[in-house]
């Protein structure tokens, strides 16, 4: 890895600790091989029903209100918020219904994180 590389993951090592995204080598590979299970296929397909609501709501609710405008919709931030629901309810259980309320505390949260630390990430990539 170059120098500026390991600058960035230097950098966000204290808020990811040694992760399997900021570890390498012998750590790496016992961290992917804890988590491989839980990218199963038998445990991916009983998140299926989970899925399957969450895309219904993009589906029904959320994509028909675009439909006939004449406005471009970003679809990028649909689906990111149709993630966050899935993730929400697959991983911890909760139905956070981020979809129809796309400006509630948890997805500002989220979109004021990945800012921090992409911003974080640039300015340390470009000294």
């Amino acid at each position: 890895m170059n120098t500026k590389g390991k600058q960035i993951y230097t950098q966000i090592q204290p808020w990811l600790g040694r992760s399997l995204f900021t570890s390498s080598g012998e750590l790496w590979h016992a961290k992917r091989k804890l988590i491989t299970k839980a990218f199963h296929f038998q445990i991916l397909q009983d998140f299926l029903p989970v899925m399957n609501q969450h895309v219904d709501t993009l589906m029904e609710d959320i994509l028909p209100k675009h439909a006939d405008t004449d406005k471009s919709v970003d679809i990028t931030l649909l689906l990111k918020n149709y993630t966050m629901d899935v993730i929400c309810e697959a991983a911890m259980g909760v139905n956070m219904d981020i979809q129809h309320n796309p400006d509630a505390a948890y997805p500002k949260a989220v979109a004021c994180l990945t800012r921090v630390s992409v911003d974080k990430a640039v300015s340390c990539h470009d000294k």
